[in-house]
């Protein structure tokens, strides 16, 4: 028989074994668990949810004319874009060449393309991430070779000669001809809505939202190109969000950029459209500023670049800048999230002015993000 104290002593040793192994077990579970959920939400900084998506916003990283690298700081964007924050589109108002120079032949426009292709565009591409732009004034200008008085001066002299009328000629017709070959032979994989004119004016659909790409490479819009952007708004189907990239503003708000051929001559004809179609938001380039701002129910992104300008009455130095755009795809929620180009930390918007005198018409800062 065994004895009391032998007794006591293998039941307590019982009852020590009974509480502590499931404590183990349990403990173990939950540390695997929680750093489980740290790796997830390591991923990406920005919304961790699987239904938000995010687009990368990249344009103005063109460097001298006829550039064929990029700086290490922009190759760093395009990595960390991928690895961390996990973009699976890229948007972009342009001016992702360095191109608007009439030095430039034929061979030196090619190898530009050539240099984007291999040190930008193939990283995503390889990732299955599609790259949509609109034309900056860099890319392809579609600056004329003649002012559209000229032009109707001389077809008007021709109609009482031969009767035949001269067509618009682009001054810098060799780098558009050839960005649009380049585009041409590397077309994203898109939800298509509208592609006609495609790369320079088209539409698609990405994460339950409706992109409308339009070329802002100069600062005039024709009649013909006004309808067609309308047609592309009006065909949003079922009031989904609606974003529209083109790369010059609507207004100047950076030092040298807040005047007259630096902005879209159709500011008013296009925010007509732009309410008229509720757009949520038109993001733009070409001013190296970031600026959000909310004007006449309409959000209007000036989405940065490198190297940066300065902001009218903005007394900080300035910086470059690279924005996020995030998307639910089950409510369709959206807001934005911008980094500091060199050190990819978040802006602080308590930083930037309130409110900015611009041409021709002022911005007053806004978050961007759905308004229900």
């Amino acid at each position: 028989m065994l004895n009391n104290s032998f007794w006591s002593t293998n039941k307590l040793q019982n009852i020590i074994f009974l509480v502590l192994v499931p404590l183990f077990l349990f403990t173990t579970f939950t540390l695997h668990v929680t750093n489980s959920q740290i790796k997830t939400i390591g991923k990406a900084n920005i919304s961790q949810p699987n239904n938000w998506q995010h687009i990368l916003i990249l344009n103005d990283i063109n460097g001298s004319y006829g550039d064929i690298g990029y700086s290490d700081t922009i190759k760093r964007l395009v990595n960390h874009a991928i690895t961390a924050w996990q973009v699976e589109l890229v948007v972009s108002p342009g001016d992702l060449v360095a191109g608007q120079s009439l030095n430039l032949t034929e061979h030196n426009i090619n190898s530009m393309w050539q240099g984007f292709h291999q040190q930008i565009l193939s990283p995503f591409t390889k990732k299955g991430i599609p790259f949509a732009t609109s034309f900056g004034n860099h890319d392809g200008s579609k600056y004329l070779a003649k002012t559209q008085a000229e032009i109707h001066t001389e077809n008007k002299a021709n109609q009482q000669g031969d009767g035949k009328s001269h067509q618009q000629q682009y001054k810098y017709s060799s780098e558009r001809n050839i960005a649009n070959q380049f585009w041409l032979n590397n077309q994203p994989k898109l939800n298509y809505l509208y592609k006609e004119h495609f790369p320079f004016f088209y539409s698609f659909e990405f994460a339950n939202t409706t992109f409308v790409i339009i070329d802002a490479s100069g600062f005039q819009m024709s009649v013909q190109e006004l309808t067609l952007i309308e047609n592309m708004l009006a065909n949003n189907q079922n009031n989904k969000p609606l974003m529209v990239i083109g790369h010059l503003p609507l207004t100047g708000i950076a030092i040298n950029r807040n005047k007259f051929g630096e902005v879209l001559q159709e500011s008013d004809t296009l925010m007509a459209l732009f309410k008229q179609y509720k757009v949520d938001i038109y993001i733009s380039g070409h001013q190296h500023v970031y600026f959000p701002a909310l004007h006449q129910g309409v959000f209007l992104l000036n989405s940065g670049g490198t190297p940066p300008r300065s902001l009218v009455g903005q007394q900080n130095p300035p910086r470059s800048s690279v924005t996020v755009l995030s998307i639910n795809t089950d409510n369709q929620k959206f807001h934005t999230t911008t980094y500091d180009l060199e050190t990819l930390k978040v802006i602080d918007e308590s930083s930037i002015i309130g409110h900015v005198k611009g041409y021709p018409f002022d911005l007053t800062k806004s978050l961007i993000q759905s308004k229900h």
